[in-house]
């Protein structure tokens, strides 16, 4: 949602953002974070921040999450999928005081599907500092890739790719121009061995010719 239109949603109990990693692959700034939260604020609603990829900047300053700017307003919510290993299955959320109490009430019963094991195994990682070692190696090898692949697919193609990139994230924004549909585009690489993914997913117009690509990889 652009934030021009926030006005327009006055009755808004919640709305959910990815501030660190938009579909376009740009980052919300500071300045529009702010604007979010005095929005919230104005119409007695939630922001549910979805801090996804948010662990892996390059080339610029990590920007602080919106509930460090404003911890009544907005709901924190993360996992461990992308900046550790998407196997343990494990994701937190940081919610406003006020609903912390109803929050623990409404899942006492359920069902935990994360090892506890895993859980205390991670708890350790964190504390003892390894995590924070993890993410600097892990945040150096993206950042050789995210360098590398625009500029790759930019040479072999210079003429039917456009590739747009930012200094966070995992993915890369493509637009090609060879006249083959988004559906075509997809098949036509997986008989290749490369997974794109559609970008007609984000919006209600079908009809858009953006691919993403990601450079993923696993590596403790």
């Amino acid at each position: 949602m652009a934030i021009k239109y926030l006005k327009y949603r006055i009755k808004s109990r919640y709305s959910m953002f990815t501030p660190s990693q938009q579909p376009l692959g740009i980052t919300i700034p500071v300045k529009k974070r702010v604007q979010l939260i005095a929005w919230a604020k104005k119409n007695n609603c939630l922001i549910i921040e979805d801090d996804n990829d948010s662990e892996f900047r390059y080339n610029a300053t990590i920007i602080a999450p919106m509930a460090s700017i404003n911890s009544s307003h907005v709901i924190y919510i993360n996992s461990f999928a992308r900046s550790f290993l998407p196997s343990i299955r494990v994701a937190f959320s940081i919610l406003p005081d006020q609903y912390v109490e109803e929050f623990v009430a409404f899942n006492e019963d359920f069902v935990q599907n994360a090892s506890s094991l895993v859980q205390i195994a991670l708890a350790n990682f964190l504390t003892e500092g390894y995590f924070a070692d993890h993410l600097k190696k892990m945040t150096s090898i993206y950042n050789q890739k995210m360098a590398v692949l625009p500029t790759t697919i930019q040479m072999t193609f210079p003429s039917t790719l456009r590739v747009f990139s930012d200094d966070s994230g995992q993915y890369l924004l493509i637009q090609p121009n060879n006249g083959m549909t988004e559906d075509e585009l997809i098949s036509s690489a997986a008989e290749l061995g490369v997974k794109v993914y559609p970008f007609s997913t984000f919006y209600l117009e079908k009809d858009l010719d953006f691919l993403r690509c990601s450079c993923w990889a696993s590596v403790l």
